[in-house]
């Protein structure tokens, strides 16, 4: 075992290493390819993807896919009691999250979302969400009659991720044999340093990008941190979107998903900013340089006819 002389040091580069390959991970795999299906994705690639994911957040894709579908067809927004109404008569069994933004800042407050999103207002909207779908696969329910946000939803897994969830707390094995690693060969000054950080840094970077993020129409930054803060109230555009971009000098740490008001326009765009700078967009520039390779004939990255 390798002990560091300066272990802050070290385990904030390797934090930020972590956090950054997530972050990457997520946008590229889970967001873009995954949810929105901006880009494809080879089979070489997509396991790379859920590898890293794996090993850096224990989420499960398909869970993340589905919340964050919802969370595109009722932005910032939940069904009223006579729209609840319909919506229960149209689609009998259909749990109330299936219809309610699962991490709106403006409905649950943007600090909440903050520190409350990877926990808990994800899990709670997946645990609902998941087994109302599953079951209309089991009841053999045809797509047409499912709610309109699900029906192109792909609900298979891979074989990589079937492989994880028959294994027993298979989910939390990738972190605990990342923070094993570390312990091993730097220590556990450096490994308490490094996981201590990285968990919460992992967390605050899901639910920082929709708590800043959904901060409505500001000036400035100063009038965000207001609104972030609650001490300003959130104000709409001209459609009602409270979606916003925010912080450019922090769009490399968020891989790339600071603009996050432009991918509310326009979700089917692979590249969520239109720069080829990898400060601004690193995910998408990362995606750009892979749709130049190929393995056996196949790029690992294709983008789609209809992607912009």
């Amino acid at each position: 075992m390798k002990s560091s002389n300066h272990p802050v040091v070290e385990s904030a580069l390797l934090c930020g290493a972590m956090v950054m390959a997530e972050g990457i991970a997520m946008s590229s795999d889970l967001h873009r390819a995954e949810a929105h299906g901006s880009v494809e994705l080879s089979p070489e690639a997509r396991f790379v993807g859920e590898a890293v994911n794996w090993l850096l957040s224990g989420m499960k894709p398909l869970e993340w896919k589905v919340v964050h579908l919802t969370h595109h067809a009722f932005t910032d927004r939940e069904p009223t009691p006579e729209e609840w109404g319909m919506i229960q008569e149209q689609y009998p069994g259909a749990p109330f999250e299936a219809f309610r933004d699962p991490h709106s800042p403006i409905l649950e407050g943007h600090l909440n979302v903050l520190f409350k999103n990877g926990l808990v207002y994800y899990r709670k909207a997946a645990k609902k969400i998941m087994p109302y779908l599953l079951d209309l696969v089991k009841r053999e329910v045809p797509r047409e009659l499912w709610p309109p946000h699900y029906k192109n939803v792909d609900l298979s897994q891979s074989h990589f991720e079937r492989v994880i969830d028959k294994i027993p707390h298979g989910r939390m094995l990738g972190l605990t044999a990342v923070g094993g690693t570390i312990l091993a060969t730097r220590g556990p000054r450096v490994a308490a340093l490094t996981m201590g950080a990285y968990i919460p840094g992992v967390l605050a970077l899901g639910g920082g990008v929709n708590m800043m993020g959904h901060t409505g129409q500001v000036e400035n930054e100063w009038e965000r941190t207001m609104v972030i803060l609650g001490l300003k109230d959130a104000m709409p555009d001209e459609n009602g979107s409270y979606a916003s971009n925010f912080f450019k000098n922090l769009a490399f740490l968020t891989a790339g998903e600071a603009n996050h008001g432009d991918h509310h326009e326009n979700p089917g765009n692979p590249f969520i900013t239109s720069s080829t700078n990898m400060l601004k967009d690193p995910s998408g520039v990362l995606l750009k340089k892979l749709s130049g390779l190929t393995i056996a004939g196949r790029p690992l990255v294709n983008f789609p006819q209809n992607s912009a």
